[in-house]
């Protein structure tokens, strides 16, 4: 391997070796790589923020499911867009929950945010 990377046709190919092909040939093929590992990125961001939220797994179990590492997941656990995230799917949680039990408790006002008996 030289000091610039690999070049393609290696196992990890990347932009600079990419960008070295004549004419950029294999640039349309690098896009849809490079997408459908941000898309997977993001579907394993999107699990793991609903793991987290649920706070039922530990860090390596939550990791191990969603099929990363655990310090990727905390990592993550350190970014502010991913924590807004978790706290996104935490009230979203709980709102479920309490529109399930109004609705199942009579005599409770359904915007009673106190809970208290009629």
């Amino acid at each position: 391997m030289s000091r610039t990377g690999p070049t393609i046709g290696t196992a990890y190919p990347y932009t600079r070796g990419v960008q070295a092909l004549p004419g950029g040939a294999a640039q349309g093929g690098l896009h849809k790589m490079i997408q459908k590992v941000t898309e997977k990125r993001a579907r394993q961001r999107e699990e793991a923020a609903q793991h987290v939220a649920g706070d039922y797994l530990t860090d390596e179990r939550i990791a191990a499911q969603v099929g990363i590492c655990r310090r990727t997941l905390g990592y993550w656990k350190r970014r502010p867009d991913f924590a807004a995230r978790v706290d996104a799917v935490r009230a979203a949680y709980h709102a479920q929950i309490t529109a399930e039990f109004m609705a199942r408790a009579p005599g409770f006002a359904q915007n009673d945010t106190n809970l208290h008996r009629k």
